[in-house]
C-alpha cells in the first residue's frame, strides 16, 4: 500500500472527525463537572486533554499532507512534529479520546450522585412552596417558579420588589386563596448568610389544614346548637317537675294548714284552757311551719310559702301586708314564717287586729324583721311564754336578737346576721 493511500482524504476526514468529537466531549466534561462540584478547576483537565489532542491531531494531518506529496507551507515546529512516529501519534491521540469518553462518563454518574449548585436550582423550582430570597431592599435574589405564579395571583403581575408582594400578602392576612381553590400561608423571615441579612419568605400551601379547620368550625357549631338544644330541654324538664312538685307541697301545705286553723279556731273558741291540747295543737304549728319552710326553700318557693300563710290567715279573718323583699335565706325565711305563726295567734286570740303587718329590711351584713298588728294593744308587759320563748331561742341559735314590744303596740323585731343563702 503507498503512502497516498495510506494517508488519503478519507484519513484526514477522520482526524477531523475525531477533531470536533474531542472539542466537543471537552467542553460538555469541563461544563458538567463545574455544574457538578461548582469548582471551575476541574475542567482544566478535560481541556487540557483536548489541547493534547488538538496537537497530536494537527501533527497527523501535517504528515498525511506531506506524505500526500501536497507540499504544505508548514512552520519549522509542525515538520519537527512530524518526525514522531505516526503510530505513537495515533496511539496517543486514541488514549486521549478514550479518556475523555471515560472522563465524562463518569462526571455523569458523579452529577446523579451528588448534588451540586445546579441541583438544590432544581430542587427549589420543583417545590409545592413558594420560595423567595430577597435584601431588604426588596431586590431579589433567588425565587422559585411557585412564588411567580403566587405573585400574579396577588399583584396581577411577575414581582419584582419582594417587599411589596409580602405586603399584599399581609393586606389578607398572610393568607392567599387562589382561583383554583388551593390555600397558602405567607411567612416571612431574617437570616444571616456569609455575614450578609437576607430575608426568606415562605409560601406555604395550607389548603388541607384550611379545610379541617372549616370542617372543625362546623362541627363546633352543629354542637353548640344541640348543647343549647339540650340545655333548653333540660330546662323545660326541669320548670315541669319543679312545678308538679310545688303544686303537691301546695296541696299538702293548704291541706295541713287547713286542718291547724279549725284545731286552732276550735280551742280559742271553746277556750277550755287545756295545757295538754295547747302544747299539742303549738308542736302541730311548729312541725307545720318547720315542714313548709323545709319544702318551700327546697324548690326555691318561699313566695308560695307565704302566699299559703296569706290564705290561712284571710280564712280567720286577717291579712298580711308585707313590706321588703322576702329573703332567700332558708333559716331567715325559716324564722320568718315562724314569728308569723306567733303575730297570728296573738292577732286573733287577743288583739282582735284585721291586719299583720311585716316588714323586711334586708342588707349586706343583716336582715332586720317587724312583725305587728292594728289590732288592741297589749295591757301590760307581755309574758313570753312557750310560742314566744320558743322563737327568741330559734333566733339566737342563729346568731340572731329578739325584742316584744307592748306599747304603743304589739310587735316583734328580729336582726338575723345575713348567712350564706340557700335556694
Amino acid at each position: 500500500m503507498n503512502v497516498s493511500v495510506e494517508l488519503s482524504y478519507a484519513f484526514r476526514s477522520v482526524l477531523f472527525v475525531f477533531n470536533i468529537s474531542n472539542v466537543y466531549m471537552s467542553v460538555f466534561g469541563g461544563l458538567t463537572a463545574v455544574r457538578a462540584t461548582g469548582r471551575r478547576r476541574d475542567a482544566i483537565l478535560p481541556l487540557t486533554t483536548y489541547i493534547v489532542t488538538f496537537f497530536l491531531i494537527q501533527t497527523l494531518y501535517c504528515i498525511s499532507l506531506i506524505r500526500g506529496r501536497e507540499n504544505p507551507a508548514i512552520s519549522s515546529f509542525w515538520e519537527k512534529m512530524t518526525r514522531m512516529p505516526p503510530a505513537v501519534l495515533v496511539s496517543l491521540t486514541f488514549a486521549c479520546t478514550i479518556f475523555l469518553v471515560i472522563y465524562s462518563i463518569d462526571i455523569m454518574r458523579y452529577r446523579k450522585m451528588h448534588v451540586g449548585l445546579k441541583s438544590y436550582k432544581e430542587a427549589i423550582d420543583a417545590l409545592d412552596t413558594g420560595l423567595c430570597y430577597y435584601w431588604d431592599s426588596g431586590m431579589i435574589k433567588l425565587i422559585n417558579p411557585k412564588m411567580e405564579n403566587l405573585s400574579k395571583e396577588l399583584l396581577g403581575r411577575r414581582v419584582i420588589d419582594a417587599v411589596n408582594l409580602f405586603n399584599a400578602a399581609a393586606d389578607r392576612g398572610n393568607i392567599l386563596r387562589t382561583h383554583d381553590g388551593r390555600v397558602y400561608a405567607f411567612s416571612r423571615r431574617k437570616l444571616i448568610v456569609g455575614g450578609y441579612r437576607i430575608n426568606e419568605m415562605t409560601a406555604y400551601d395550607v389548603t388541607e389544614e384550611d379545610h379541617l379547620a372549616e370542617q372543625l368550625k362546623k362541627k363546633e357549631k352543629e354542637l353548640t346548637d344541640f348543647n343549647e338544644r339540650l340545655r333548653i330541654f333540660g330546662e323545660s324538664v326541669d320548670e315541669v317537675t319543679l312545678k308538679r312538685e310545688v303544686l303537691n307541697a301546695k296541696i299538702k301545705i293548704h291541706d295541713d294548714m287547713g286542718h291547724a286553723l279549725i284545731r286552732t279556731k276550735h280551742f280559742i273558741e271553746e277556750g277550755n284552757g287545756n295545757a295538754s291540747e295547747e302544747r299539742e295543737i303549738r308542736k302541730f304549728w311548729l312541725e307545720l311551719a318547720e315542714g313548709g319552710v323545709r319544702q318551700g326553700t327546697d324548690l326555691n318557693e318561699n313566695e308560695s310559702l307565704l302566699e299559703d300563710i296569706r290564705e290561712a290567715a284571710s280564712a280567720i279573718g286577717l291579712n298580711i301586708v308585707m313590706t321588703g323583699e322576702l329573703p332567700q335565706n332558708r333559716d331567715q325565711v325559716k324564722v320568718l314564717v315562724h314569728g308569723l305563726r306567733e303575730c297570728l295567734t296573738n292577732a286573733y286570740k287577743y288583739a282582735e287586729a284585721d291586719n299583720i303587718f311585716v316588714k323586711i329590711n334586708a342588707r349586706e351584713d343583716l336582715t332586720f324583721f317587724e312583725l305587728s298588728n292594728d289590732g288592741k294593744a297589749p295591757e301590760g308587759k307581755i309574758k313570753e311564754g312557750g310560742g314566744l320563748s320558743g322563737l327568741r331561742k330559734e333566733v339566737e341559735q342563729r346568731g340572731g336578737k329578739m325584742a316584744v314590744v307592748s306599747d304603743p303596740a304589739f310587735a316583734i323585731r328580729i336582726i338575723l346576721p345575713e348567712r350564706r343563702k340557700t335556694r
